[in-house]
């Protein structure tokens, strides 16, 4: 088409800065044919340029869209760079751009996305990442590169028939087995790293409790040293010496035979008891009359 008929159309279908409504463009077409030139004449003739190459067509794609599905990286380059929004979802499916070039399998276009700053966990409908759309695919070369920068391997689908699935599981389920294996060491080795860096910072957290109160301590030390001295407590030789007690007295011994009382004739020998009692006095009294 003629760019002086092209040019006109376009401003058409703009107004203030907005989106372009639902149609398909010139833009659209020159980036699904990766025609660079017919692109930078767009741009260049446009008055709003951030509108026109953001706008959607009647499937909510945008032209940066089509661009990545197709594996034009000039395009893509050239797009971004006049406003395109890298991260822009299209569609019901919710895909970022990054997303359309995995599903398509085009790794140069994965690694422009990414060098100009596109998000590798981006979520898309049902909170599909781009690696789960590589691991559902079977692209080990698109797996591997997101693996590079550092996609979450333990991202849940967040709705649908799948909820909860990672994309190791989505590789298996799908049959690719060998991208399965791979997500599974990629996941042990982040589950030890994050194991390392939790045992690195109780490591940091218990030197830094050590380095605190070897502080404080010095710091008690130190206002011990201030104090005033206390006096010195006497000495048990400058005390004096308790009295000593009065000696006992001395008790006569006991004679050390006593009369023996063991045999029956020794007790014959006193006097008999009744021929003293009949020896005493009468009474003064009598029986009474």
């Amino acid at each position: 088409m003629n760019k002086n008929i092209l040019v006109p159309l376009l401003l058409i279908f703009t107004q203030h800065n907005r989106i372009l409504p639902a149609a398909w463009t010139e833009l659209h077409e020159a980036a699904y044919a990766g025609n660079i030139n017919l692109i930078q004449e767009v741009i260049t003739y446009h008055a709003h340029v951030k509108a026109v190459v953001n706008a959607l067509d009647p499937s909510g794609w945008a032209p940066l869209h089509y661009a990545a599905a197709f594996n034009h990286s000039q395009c893509i380059e050239l797009l971004v760079k006049h406003g395109a929004r890298i991260n822009l979802p299209g569609s019901d499916l919710q895909f970022t751009p990054l997303h359309c070039a995995i599903k398509t399998g085009h790794l140069e276009s994965i690694q422009k996305l990414i060098h100009l700053g596109a998000n590798v966990n981006a979520k898309g409908e049902n909170g599909l990442t781009p690696l789960h759309c590589a691991a559902a695919c079977g692209h080990f070369d698109c797996v591997a590169e997101l693996m590079v920068y550092s996609a979450d391997t333990s991202a849940p689908l967040t709705a649908g028939h799948f909820v909860g699935e990672t994309p190791e599981e989505t590789a298996a389920r799908c049959g690719h087995h060998h991208i399965a294996q791979v997500l599974a060491i990629f996941r042990r080795r982040n589950d030890l790293k994050l194991s390392e860096q939790v045992l690195s910072k109780c490591n940091e957290l218990s030197t830094e409790t050590k380095d605190t109160l070897k502080r404080k301590s010095t710091k008690f030390s130190q206002s011990l040293s201030s104090l005033p001295s206390l006096p010195s407590a006497p000495s048990f030789a400058s005390l004096p010496s308790r009295p000593s007690l009065p000696s006992t007295p001395s008790f006569p011994s006991l004679p050390s035979s006593l009369p023996s009382f063991s045999s029956r004739s020794s007790f014959d020998s006193l006097p008999s008891l009744r021929s003293s009692l009949s020896s005493l006095p009468s009474l003064p009294f009598g029986h009474k009359k």
